[in-house]
């Protein structure tokens, strides 16, 4: 096996490896439980150019390229994380709309503060929160400008879900997704696109608490459910009608479990 062109060796013969396969295998059969020892190497791999070790190491490290120096023969790599039966990070979304409004996936992690553009939050908030609706155009518009008068907002409704999907995008830039559908005159996010989002799973966990007979598993999931409470929501746009209606709404939710939590311990304390 040899170095292919592309690794940067820093002077050093590109030559062959004997002991590559050596040491592949002991990590996969022999050290499923610490991080993966590897040979020494004497240069720096480039992003997205990296010989056998770095496309271990890319794939190891969730399809990032991994930039740091390898460590000395013997030497644990703190940068890789391989364990038996490791599959590459799940591809599922991570959308937070409690607190600090952010989408982060393996490779890319949006926020308000970077998009520096509050329609564009907006948009992908209210698609999100109202996962399987369809929403008019003339709907959005009224959400996302509702104190301006905007003759032509279907062109600036377009030009806006343009940004929205090519920012997106960034999130699997490999994949061919489609977050945001356009069907019967209207846009929705698409159902099939898997993802975490905090208040849908906050409300899902509210529901389950309530129909829960159990009064110790009533209290796992509301610990659940309040352990998601990370802030308000969208705190940054509550002078917004429907934001407020929401953040309104939420923090009732969370009010009302933090009540039960209090009531179940006082019961289990005064039983003692």
């Amino acid at each position: 096996i040899t170095y292919p062109s592309h690794t940067n060796v820093t002077n050093a013969k590109k030559s062959t490896c004997p002991f590559t396969f050596f040491f592949v295998w002991y990590n996969i059969h022999k050290a499923p439980s610490r991080a993966p020892i590897l040979p020494r190497h004497s240069g720096r791999l480039r992003p997205g150019q990296a010989g056998l070790y770095g496309h271990m190491a890319n794939a190891m490290n969730g399809g990032e390229p991994c930039e740091a120096p390898f460590p000395r023969r013997g030497e644990p790599c703190k940068h890789l994380f391989w364990r038996r039966g490791f599959t590459l990070q799940s591809s599922k979304l991570s959308i937070r709309l409690f607190g600090e409004f952010s989408i982060k996936s393996p490779y890319y992690e949006f926020r308000t503060a970077a998009s520096n553009s509050s329609q564009l939050t907006l948009l992908i908030s209210y698609l999100v929160v109202n996962q399987g609706i369809e929403i008019s155009k003339d709907k959005l518009a009224e959400i996302l400008w509702p104190d301006e008068n905007i003759k032509n907002y279907t062109g600036s409704l377009r030009n806006l879900v343009y940004r929205a999907r090519k920012e997106l995008k960034k999130l699997f830039p490999d994949e061919d997704r489609e977050y945001i559908l356009f069907t019967h005159n209207s846009y929705l996010w698409n159902p099939n696109i898997s993802c975490h989002v905090d208040v849908l799973e906050f409300e899902r966990l509210n529901r389950e608490a309530k129909s829960e007979p159990n009064d110790e598993s009533r209290y796992k999931l509301l610990s659940d459910m309040h352990a998601l409470y990370q802030g308000e929501f969208l705190p940054a746009f509550t002078s917004i009608e429907w934001v407020l209606y929401e953040n309104i709404y939420y923090r009732n939710l969370y009010i009302d479990c933090t009540l039960n939590m209090c009531s179940f311990l006082y019961k289990k304390e005064t039983l003692r």
